[in-house]
């Protein structure tokens, strides 16, 4: 609802902070479908969430931080081992972006 709400107000840039948490798979689908939508359309889109699987099939770039500071970033189509991104956000790597 509150998304539906964003929507009407034409904003470009959307923030969204765990946008599926507590919702069904159906739903999720949808919002991911919705947000991809909204990122082709121009707008930019800004996903918070701890969901790494999700993230991962959505986001076209990922920022990675740890502790207030960014720590990698990842872009789309490169091809990041799923424990870099674990180490990365739970300040388990050596290198600092």
């Amino acid at each position: 609802m509150v998304i539906a709400k964003c929507l009407f107000s034409q904003a470009k840039l959307l923030l969204l902070d765990e946008p599926t948490r507590g919702v069904d798979v159906g739903a999720k689908k949808e919002i991911y479908d919705l947000v991809k939508s909204l990122a082709n359309e121009g707008n930019s889109v800004a996903v918070f969430s701890t969901e790494l699987e999700e993230i991962l099939g959505v986001c076209d770039r990922i920022f990675l931080l740890y502790d207030g500071s960014l720590v990698s970033e990842i872009k789309n189509g490169e091809n990041v081992d799923t424990n870099y991104i674990l180490n990365a956000a739970t300040g388990g790597l050596e290198e600092a972006v």
